[in-house]
């Protein structure tokens, strides 16, 4: 039974992985690109520098969709495979809103991680500071952070550093949240599609296993 899930976690996270992956590729890498040049292309040109890229346009594209497929596949089996095998039945709603839902607390998860991490690192810092250790309270505030460091190191990335006009950062900004939704977008579209082929094909992994039939009346 558990088995079923995970083969179906992974499934939907090849699908929604590669998904994802493509759209960095194709639409979220090119934007950042654009900005980034806008603030370093005309320094660049003026100090006699070359504009090629260091790494062929190719390889970025593959390292994005690799990238989207790894992410895809973790949180395909972690969330939509281990997760919803223990959470399905308290969640609420139908075998196709159910997909959505574990998607938004996946997403909602993650930026509550993120507010978790300041508020640990408020409480402890304010603990050692009233021990009169500033010092020492100011570098324990820092480990919180360190819960996110591993997610955050290999997460994709593509920081615009220099002069950006502030609408243009802020459409950066935007792009990263809009991504991480479309993910979960893609995963919770790829669990719900997948289990309806499996109702098509007689599968139904959801339905109660019984050790026995029914004895006849």
């Amino acid at each position: 039974m558990v088995l079923d899930y995970l083969k179906r976690g992974f499934a939907t996270g090849a699908v929604g992985g590669v998904a994802f992956g493509l759209y960095v590729a194709f639409v979220a890498n090119p934007l950042v690109t654009y900005v980034d040049d806008l603030a370093h292309g005309g320094h660049a040109a003026e100090a006699g520098h070359s504009a090629e890229p260091a790494v062929s346009v190719a390889v970025t594209k593959l390292v994005s969709v690799g990238s989207g497929l790894f992410w895809g596949l973790l949180f395909g089996v972690a969330a939509f495979g281990i997760a919803f095998y223990f959470l399905e039945p308290s969640i609420p709603g139908g075998p196709d809103a159910k997909p959505y839902l574990l998607a938004g607390a996946g997403f909602g998860g993650m930026m509550v991680a993120g507010a978790l991490a300041c508020g640990l690192a408020g409480a402890v810092y304010n603990r050692l500071a009233a021990r009169g250790g500033r010092l020492r309270a100011a570098g324990a505030a820092v480990l919180p952070f360190g819960l996110l460091a591993v997610p955050v190191l290999l997460a994709p990335a593509n920081p615009v550093t220099g002069s950006v006009p502030g609408h243009l950062a802020a459409a950066v900004r935007g792009l990263t949240v809009f991504s991480q939704l479309g993910l979960w977008f893609a995963l919770a579209s790829a669990h719900a599609w997948l289990d309806r082929r499996a109702g098509e094909a007689g599968i139904d992994i959801d339905a109660p296993v019984t050790d026995a039939p029914a004895a006849a009346d």
